[in-house]
């Protein structure tokens, strides 16, 4: 399907979020947008500090099929 990525990518971007610190099994798999990190470190907090971005808050199973999305710490890209 136009926009969507294939099976092998879907799920090598899912072992990368669930890889991820910020990364919560609620609610199926979230980017949880309470907490920031640093894509630099890896490091998280809890309150915005320079140099750390935001978690996006989304669904990852969905977000990840989609050739326009991307990880707000830059960890996988639009394609």
């Amino acid at each position: 399907m136009e926009g969507r990525i294939n099976q092998t990518l879907w799920e090598s971007r899912i072992r990368i979020c669930e890889n991820c610190p910020i990364y919560s099994p609620n609610n199926g798999g979230i980017c949880s947008n309470s907490l920031y990190i640093n894509p630099q470190t890896g490091d998280v907090s809890i309150h915005p500090l320079d140099g750390y971005v935001k978690g996006c808050g989304c669904k990852i199973k969905l977000k990840a099929k989609l050739k326009t999305e991307k990880c707000p710490a830059g960890k996988w890209e639009v394609l």
